[in-house]
């Protein structure tokens, strides 16, 4: 079976690999803080922060815009 695993916020290498699958039509994404070294076949990607327009308006979606209006600094 075809499968995608989203391994999110992985603190390490090794709490990765230990969950790799063995299938080689499974496909794993793990998002870090930091580097994964030591894993085989890894393909890193390093992805920079939002703007701050952009920032504001994620927020917004999640906090709603009266929050945002009332306290922008904040935002």
């Amino acid at each position: 079976r075809r499968a995608v695993l989203l391994l999110d916020d992985a603190a390490d290498a090794g709490q990765v690999d230990a969950l790799l699958p063995d299938n080689p039509d499974c496909l794993a994404v793990a998002v870090s803080s930091g580097p994964l070294t030591g894993i085989a076949d890894v393909r890193p990607c390093t992805l920079g922060g939002l703007d701050t327009k952009s920032g504001v308006e994620l927020l917004s979606r999640f906090t709603g815009s009266v929050r945002i209006t009332v306290d922008p600094r904040a935002a």
